[in-house]
């Protein structure tokens, strides 16, 4: 197996296995997630596949003489919730589609996990822009770059 496609298969065993992150999204969702190497339309996630986990548009990054491999890939966090919660302050109604909120905890989650997991390697996490929003459905992301020094 290549290394890309061994650094995938890493990725996901390190959030399976990571009690911490599991127990959280079974008190929090009452699930364990769904973690899914390539996602193809957001929009067509199983609706019993949340919490959701994706792996997708990963990108290998090498130089012939840098001691570095590196790997950029994209994160998805992905809850399924029709509640659209809403409060009065000052007068003023404040509305909030929870599942929104709780793909942001949820990508936070994600992130602390891989951190945690370490896989021998150095990560680094930078946010992106989901474009659409498919109601219930809600995702948040980020950019993963791995870092690991060449042997």
């Amino acid at each position: 197996m290549t290394e890309t496609a061994t650094l995938l298969q890493d990725l996901q065993s390190a959030l399976a296995n990571d009690a911490e992150f599991v127990a959280w999204c079974i008190t929090t969702f009452d699930a364990t997630p769904v973690i899914q190497i390539d996602v193809h339309d957001l929009e067509q996630v199983d609706d019993t596949d949340f919490p959701f986990v994706g792996l997708f548009d990963i990108v290998q990054v090498e130089g012939l003489t840098s001691p570095h491999k590196e790997w950029n890939l994209r994160v998805m966090a992905g809850v399924r919730n029709t509640e659209l919660a809403a409060t009065t302050v000052n007068t003023c109604k404040l509305k909030t589609y929870t599942g929104r909120l709780e793909s942001e905890n949820l990508r936070e989650a994600i992130a602390a996990a891989l951190f945690r997991g370490g896989l021998g390697a150095q990560l680094k996490i930078e946010g992106f822009h989901i474009e659409r929003s498919f109601h219930p459905k809600y995702y948040s992301g980020f950019n993963l770059t791995v870092e690991k020094v060449r042997i």
